[in-house]
């Protein structure tokens, strides 16, 4: 399950992301040292720093000069899913770190 927080700036009309939090566990698990963790938190917060750049910027972006092949706000919108998609990949991958492990079954075990 993606859990993807919003904050919604009334005066603004504008809805920005919020970074989950992942509790201390993660940085106590074998196999992944805590600057593995703590890099990937860094990358996960730039994701979602960058998501609310973005998100401000589709505020102020003229769509009068907006067209299917070339205008700021889908460069904006191309670059926002690029954000959002490394915010959720993170949030997968942080979700699946687990302690204890444990023996792959079905498919992965063979």
């Amino acid at each position: 399950m993606l859990i993807i927080r919003f904050i919604i700036l009334l005066e603004e009309n504008i809805m920005l992301f919020t970074a989950k939090d992942f509790g201390t566990a993660i940085f106590d698990l074998d196999g992944i040292s805590k600057k593995t963790i703590e890099d990937h938190l860094k990358l996960y917060q730039g994701y979602v720093n960058k998501s609310n750049e973005i998100m401000e910027k589709l505020t102020k972006v003229d769509l009068t000069t907006a067209n299917q092949v070339f205008s700021d706000a889908r460069a904006l919108k191309v670059d926002l899913s690029f954000a959002i998609g490394g915010m959720q990949n993170h949030e997968v991958y942080f979700s699946h770190l687990k302690r204890g492990g444990g023996e792959p079954s079905g498919e992965l075990k063979r």
